[in-house]
């Protein structure tokens, strides 16, 4: 089966601050899933499940003109920062485009015997996270008025802003990269009409996030160490305290690691 999935949820109109409705801020957000999986049945006992799927999210903070002229801050108009207000730009600029790619195959197989059903599952992931990520606040430039709040006038000099701020030298860029590589055993083992065991093991690899930016004084790479050390054993147990498991107890134990994220 194929699927897909696109969600846009643009947010306008946000003043944050004592702003004119020409500085306001906006929020530009899409989301996109694409999925593709192949179930084969060999046999009663027997599914294996591939699955291919590929997730995106390009989202954006910043003004109309940002957002609207390919994320250019550059190419807008400068802010107009006054005493008690902000006019005609809103000088945040930051955008970030996620990508992640994941293909993973899991095989379950049922086993029937004479000392307890045997529900067998295995399985192995492996995921590329790309996440981009830049940031051109003020890059359009502020003219900061330090008088009063009057609009500017050529012919009066006490209307002249009298400071100026920009970026410099350029916008800031950082990327961002890592793999994971996930295997999985796990048994659930039915002994008795009574109790079930869940038995099972997890591992997770961590190859090293390697991180380029665009100003060469941070390294490029080898920000992070590789995680290796991620054995997981699972165990899990039902027991029915009555023929008719009117009443069960359950108890489990667990050993999890979390990713480095974004």
């Amino acid at each position: 089966g194929v699927s897909f999935l696109r969600e846009l949820s643009p947010q306008r109109n946000q003043a944050i601050g004592a702003v004119t409705p020409s500085a306001g801020r906006e929020e530009d957000d899409k989301d996109q899933t694409a999925q593709a999986k192949l179930n084969s049945v060999f046999g009663n006992t027997k599914l294996n499940t591939l699955r291919a799927v590929w997730t995106q999210e390009n989202v954006s903070f910043g003004n109309p003109c940002f957002n609207g002229n390919g994320r250019n801050q550059a190419a807008c108009k400068p802010t107009l920062a006054f005493q008690t207000f902000t006019d005609q730009q809103a000088t945040t600029a930051q955008a970030r485009v996620d990508d992640a790619f994941q293909l993973e195959d899991t095989f379950a197989w049922f086993l029937p015997g004479l000392r307890g059903d045997h529900d067998l599952k295995f399985g192995v992931q492996y995921q590329y996270v790309k996440a981009d990520n830049v940031a051109q606040d003020n890059l359009n430039g502020t003219f900061s008025f330090g008088r009063n709040d009057q609009p500017f006038n050529a012919a009066d000099p006490r209307t002249y802003p009298d400071r100026f701020s920009i970026r410099v030298p350029g916008q800031g860029r950082v990327i961002e990269k890592a793999h994971y590589i996930s295997t999985f055993v796990q048994d659930k083992w039915k002994v008795n009409q009574r109790t079930t065991l869940s038995l099972g093991m997890r591992y997770d690899l961590e190859v090293i996030p390697i991180v380029e930016r665009d100003n060469p004084a941070f390294s490029n790479e080898n920000d992070y160490p590789t995680d290796k050390n991620n054995i997981q054993p699972r165990l899990g147990i039902s027991y029915s305290l009555d023929g008719a498991a009117h009443s069960v107890v359950r108890g489990g134990y667990g050993r999890f690691y979390e990713k480095t994220h974004f």
